[in-house]
């Protein structure tokens, strides 16, 4: 299911569990992961699906809203290394210059973490 923003952030006990839990799963999926990682699918662009099985989490997709971005913007920032969030469009465009290619919306998979018990 989608985790709605507002409930799993919104500091009440259960959330607080599945947040934790969701947490750990990451944890367990990849070396590097830290409490960024949560933070981060707090954000507007950020958001969780989890798969759940009573009450562990079996599986945890983050995925990115990238691209809408304005063709002007992207002109005026060609000397920039990289532009915060918008990792596809931003990464496209700097190889082709085409200003069309950051105004496309589209998905990006940031991480997917599943359960050892269930792979």
């Amino acid at each position: 299911f989608w985790a709605n923003r507002e409930v799993l952030f919104g500091g009440s006990a259960r959330a607080e569990k599945l947040l934790r839990r969701v947490a750990q799963l990451f944890a367990m999926a990849h070396y590097r992961a830290s409490p960024d990682d949560i933070l981060r699918a707090s954000s507007d662009k950020h958001y969780l699906f989890l798969n759940i099985n009573r009450d562990e989490v079996v599986c945890a997709v983050e995925i990115a809203l990238e691209g809408g971005m304005d063709a002007q913007f992207a002109n005026k920032s060609q000397r920039m290394d990289h532009h915060s969030g918008d990792l596809i469009p931003w990464t496209l465009y700097k190889q082709t210059l085409d200003t069309a290619i950051v105004e496309i919306k589209g998905a990006r998979i940031v991480r997917i973490a599943t359960h050892p018990h269930y792979q």
